[in-house]
């Protein structure tokens, strides 16, 4: 099962995520990848049989678009000074929350292991996904702030130039 969840991962940011990008544009393309991701966590929390999870693995290919998009967003929306600081942000939450994730999903597991719906926790993920959506909704292609690292630059020669 690893195995074909890490060979569909290299498929989705191998050969998927830059013509997604292309046709789709980032935002909408983390939402698509959203989307699959919640249709995993549905699959994998409704399964009865050993096989449902390995089809939910399928919705693995477009969920493993989300972050390789979300990079890409955030580098295109930072200022050029700041792209590095902005990224190391970036990676420094996804390395938190895949430390602090586990335990805490592990521990919502065996909460709910021997209750009427042991796939409480997944749907749970579904939300918290469901939300992030909304979150995203707010969020256009061409959003773009990093004009601002320029702007300084300029001010910064004109005052050098008359001092």
């Amino acid at each position: 099962l690893l195995s074909l969840f890490g060979l569909l991962t290299m498929l989705s940011e191998g050969l998927l995520v830059s013509p997604c990008v292309s046709v789709l544009g980032p935002v909408p393309t983390v939402k698509l990848g959203l989307l699959c991701f919640a249709s995993q966590c549905l699959c994998v929390g409704v399964a009865t049989r050993p096989w449902h999870v390995y089809a939910a693995c399928s919705f693995s290919l477009g969920s493993n678009l989300v972050y390789p998009c979300l990079t890409s967003m955030v580098a295109d929306r930072s200022p050029p000074l700041r792209a590095g600081e902005t990224l190391g942000a970036l990676n420094a939450v996804k390395s938190l929350t895949e430390g602090v994730g586990p335990i805490v999903f592990g521990g919502l597991m065996a909460a709910f292991e021997g209750t009427a719906w042991p796939g409480a926790p997944y749907a749970m993920a579904c939300a918290l996904v469901w939300r992030a959506g909304r979150e995203l909704g707010e969020v256009r292609d061409g959003d773009d702030v990093a004009g601002e690292d320029e702007k300084h630059i300029v001010r910064a020669e004109s005052a050098r130039k008359k001092g």
